[in-house]
């Protein structure tokens, strides 16, 4: 059986939030550009080749990265992002391939396996990654059937009250089966939606009648969030706790990561991206800090040991996989 893997970064959005004219992926994060952050949990699953979709500053993106043995390819007129991954389809030669956002910077690898085995566990031919935040805010809604099954996925400027009601929300991580049935779905995807855009997001409802549509509930939401804006010292989140504020009383109060004060001095900032980075990498149900740093993690403000978390972690991610 053929397991290769391709892995495709959308790079091509404006970042209009971020009120900068440096490309949205370019900006950096600990460091880093947010897309070298991507390019890592990227490169860590061993794909065959890694394609990155550029428009908006693509010269830019195209330079930086000259050397990271990446594949270039540029989208053109923008046209969402259905439109974004079919601009790539020649590039794309695995059996099946991840569709990662490039301002998606904290996504652990570990999440990006197990939607893989999900993925191949339900022999779709689109799965999909989701959270629940505590505000959903803006993010296409996940509607499922009663036993569990993802039906749609609607974008909030189309939903209706009762859509976006659903807490459920896309992450925009997807892992997609290269077969002739993924492109001319693809292919015949309409812009009748509120922003006239291609939806990569209608896939679910194509597949999803005939049993071939999955979606994995990752349980830290914050690990799968977009950084948005430039004008604020600290990443934003799904609705995470804001700078300020005590760390043990924000533990306390929530069940994400908690977000280090911001200082405002600039080697005090430098110092709290950094932080930042390692606590929004601990997930609510238990996933260890990439750093290592701690032999803990707090889940609704106690303390468990990583191995016990650990299962129960894995127990979660195994039952919020259906299809």
């Amino acid at each position: 059986m053929d397991d290769s893997l391709d892995v495709v970064v959308l790079a091509a959005g404006k970042g209009t939030r971020m009120r900068s004219r440096r490309p949205k992926v370019l900006h950096p994060l600990a460091g880093l550009p947010l897309l070298e952050h991507v390019l890592r949990a990227a490169f860590s699953l061993c794909p065959r080749r890694v394609v990155v979709v550029v428009g908006h500053g693509a010269d830019e993106v195209r330079e930086a990265f000259s050397a990271r043995g990446v594949r270039f390819v540029d989208q053109g007129e923008p046209r969402g992002t259905g439109h974004a991954v079919l601009s790539a389809q020649a590039e794309v030669s695995a059996q099946r391939f991840l569709v990662l956002p490039g301002d998606v910077p904290l996504v652990p690898p570990e999440a990006l396996r197990a939607l893989l085995r999900c993925h191949r566990e339900r022999r779709a031919t689109v799965s999909l990654l989701t959270a629940s935040p505590p505000d959903p805010g803006p993010y296409g809604r996940v509607v499922r059937t009663e036993d569990g099954r993802p039906v749609r996925v609607v974008e909030a400027a189309d939903a209706s009250p009762a859509e976006l009601s659903v807490g459920e929300v896309n992450s925009g991580i997807w892992c997609l089966e290269n077969v002739p049935d993924l492109w001319r779905a693809l292919a015949a995807l309409s812009t009748a939606n509120a922003k006239g855009e291609l939806y990569l997001t209608d896939l679910v409802a194509h597949f999803a009648p005939a049993g071939r549509a999955a979606a994995l509930r990752w349980p830290c939401p914050d690990d799968l969030r977009a950084r948005t804006r430039s004008s604020s010292p600290g990443p934003t989140s799904w609705a995470g706790p804001r700078s300020g504020g005590s760390a043990r009383s924000a533990r306390g109060r929530s069940s994400g990561p908690t977000l280090p004060s911001s200082p405002r001095s600039t080697s005090g900032r430098a110092r709290w991206w950094a932080a930042t980075a390692r606590e929004c990498r601990t997930t609510l149900a238990g996933t260890p800090c990439s750093a290592r740093s701690s032999k803990h993690v707090w889940r609704s403000g106690r303390r468990r040991s990583e191995s016990a978390a650990g299962r129960v972690a894995m127990s979660r991610i195994s039952a919020s996989c259906s299809g």
